[in-house]
């Protein structure tokens, strides 16, 4: 007589003949973890929590990181090493890596996979080998959450051990330099792992993206896609840009750069009342075929389609199936709708009289209309936070106030510019902080962050900053 359940290991049983779309539900988890996995509890809304898809598949679950699962409400020590025992034996039977990485290597119809050659985890260790000691070793992966993918400020790791945060920003500015002197191979493997995803992904994604699309990779890989894309941006392997609190990533084109495009990208489409489409975007741009690097894995004009649908400054109005090149885009504080929407998120800020992150805003917004059966996006609720006067970014990721309360619409980097252009010479860093906190809620680890990794700015001497000579701009559309 044979018996369904035959997967055992330390006591946790597992389904025979499981598939990834079977629902979590065969694997007779305890009720309350079930549940918390189906999202019927609450779940804590951090900044960096970037999925709230309930977990309701075996593939939902094993797409799901370790980290990612620290992010639930009440999980606990115990629920978590139980889970990943659990997933363990899943890949074990499914033998979920084996046909993952099969798969991809058939897909990649231009060169040979990177995983080919060594494993991301064997080459990241090679790379934080350049570190040449635990310390900075651990300050790296701090800061850039390869761990669990919570970011530490320089502060924080400073206080854990027991020296300033210039200190420790001196040993992640020397690690980082020593990191680019990784022997060719291994840098040029890991690059290569980078820009495939970004060339099989129309040659950009986000940071959400990154968290799943190097996972799906790289499952043996711990860290979030986007902690170690980060770390490759500042490394100059990828570019990095942010838009509100959307992080974008491309690889390097061959005149302009991405903040650039981006801008120009939005500027079009501002300046067109009724929204225009790939093509028209395209036709903007001059000598198009000139700014791209070349490569037959990318298509300037898809890129341009799939950057209209990340920005989450534009809406797709019109999409076509048939050619998704034909889609019409426009920003989204486009149209009659936004006054109403306007007036709507500026009251509930002067409600609760304290800043909101974007998610949380759209969500009282609804509540104030749900009668009216209408609804706001949270897409759209951002874009208008982003974009409108009347609303700036607080200092604090994802979280919005009014510009009456004394918020500034400029980004931090751009008020510590400001800040050194208003003296005319260079400035210690706690002056500049002290003019930024003005306007921002911002912390000194985060202006000392800026002033070191942001390419405006340059160390004059030990705690003054000062401006890097402007550059003529590349690029004139």
């Amino acid at each position: 007589m044979t018996t369904n359940r035959v997967f055992v290991k330390e006591s946790i049983q597992i389904p025979r003949f499981l598939k990834p779309e079977d629902s979590i539900e065969i694997l007779n988890l305890p009720t309350r973890l079930e549940n918390i996995l189906k999202n019927k509890q609450e779940r804590i809304f951090h900044h960096f929590n970037r999925s709230k898809k309930a977990i309701l598949t075996i593939k939902d679950l094993l797409e799901l990181s370790d980290s990612e699962l620290w992010k639930f409400r009440n999980i606990g020590v115990r629920s978590l090493a139980f889970l990943k025992e659990i997933k363990i034996n899943i890949q074990e039977q499914l033998k979920w890596e084996h046909e993952k990485i099969k798969q991809d290597k058939t897909d990649n119809e231009v060169s040979p996979s990177s995983l080919t050659k060594k494993p991301i985890n064997e080459l990241m260790e090679e790379l934080l080998v350049k570190c040449r000691n635990k310390r900075s070793t651990d300050v790296i992966k701090r800061r850039y959450g390869l761990t669990n993918g919570e970011k530490e400020t320089l502060q924080e790791i400073g206080d854990f051990y027991g020296v300033t945060r210039e200190r420790i920003r001196q040993i992640q500015a020397l690690t980082l330099r020593r990191m680019k002197r990784l022997e060719n191979d291994p840098r040029n493997y890991l690059i290569e792992i980078a820009e495939e995803i970004l060339y099989e992904h129309d040659g950009i994604i986000n940071d959400e993206e990154a968290d799943k699309f190097l996972k799906l990779k790289c499952p043996a890989l711990s860290a979030y896609g986007s902690s170690l894309f980060d770390l490759f941006g500042d490394l100059n392997w990828i570019q990095r840009y942010e838009i509100g609190d959307i992080v974008i990533y491309s690889p390097y084109f061959t005149v302009i750069p991405l903040n650039q495009l981006s801008e120009f990208i939005f500027k079009i489409l501002k300046n067109s009342e009724g929204g225009m489409n790939t093509f028209g975007i395209a036709d903007k741009i001059n000598q198009l075929n000139k700014l791209w690097v070349e490569n037959n894995r990318f298509n300037p004009l898809t890129f341009l389609w799939k950057y209209c649908r990340i920005d989450p400054r534009i809406e797709e109005i019109i999409k076509t199936n048939d050619n998704p090149l034909s889609s019409v885009f426009r920003i989204y504080s486009s149209g009659r709708a936004v006054i109403s929407w306007i007036f709507l998120m500026s009251k509930v800020l002067e409600n609760e009289q304290t800043p909101m992150h974007f998610t949380e805003i759209s969500y009282k917004v609804n509540e104030l209309i749900k009668e009216s059966g209408k609804k706001i996006e949270v897409r759209r609720a951002h874009a208008v936070l982003i974009e409108n006067k009347a609303f700036a970014h607080s200092g604090v990721k994802g979280t919005y106030g009014l510009t009456a309360w004394g918020f500034r619409k400029e980004t931090t980097p751009e008020l510590v510019e400001e800040c050194i252009k208003k003296a005319g010479f260079p400035l210690h860093w706690k002056q500049i902080f002290e003019y930024v906190s003005k306007y921002k809620n911002t912390k000194p680890a985060n202006i000392v962050s800026i002033l070191e990794f942001n390419k405006r700015f340059k160390k004059i001497k030990n705690g003054i900053y000062g401006l890097v000579k402007n550059e003529p701009n590349q690029y004139e559309g």
